[in-house]
């Protein structure tokens, strides 16, 4: 399971350090586990539209239960569950330095880890808007 999660933990770990270097930010932990959260539900939407797509259905993004209202305050939930999960896990009670320890600096690793890094991120945001301008999936709209 920790394998599974080292990209996850990578992406945070850059986007932690990242805010921490910004001295005016108050809430890095939270910006991070936010910004993670975000590119997680990315990435569960491009599978839900990839295996909709071989399937052989029509891809769509259904509505929302409750309307725009409902998802707000569900994305609030999920980011401050995802705030309190990341921050169990990875920051607190010294758990921090063991990312920094896992992810030190290393000449060829660092060159391999910002390509992935940023590769994940594009792909992450961009093959969803892709499928989406591609196959013209618009939300609420039904399969024909």
């Amino acid at each position: 399971m920790r394998v599974l999660l080292r990209p996850m933990r990578y992406v945070f770990y850059r986007l932690l350090t990242w805010k921490l270097r910004d001295q005016r930010d108050s809430s890095p932990v939270l910006f991070a586990s936010f910004a993670t959260a975000i590119l997680l539900s990315f990435n569960a939407m491009g599978v839900v539209i990839i295996v909709n797509i071989v399937r052989g259905y029509r891809p769509v993004l259904p509505d929302f239960p409750g309307g725009r209202e409902a998802l707000a305050l569900a994305a609030v939930a999920i980011g401050l569950l995802a705030y309190a999960a990341m921050s169990a896990a990875w920051v607190q009670d010294g758990k921090f330095s063991r990312l920094v320890e896992e992810f030190k600096p290393d000449p060829y690793r660092d060159r391999v880890r910002n390509i992935l890094f940023w590769g994940y991120f594009v792909i992450s945001i961009g093959l969803p808007v892709v499928l989406a301008v591609v196959y013209s999936i618009k939300p609420g709209s039904r399969p024909q």
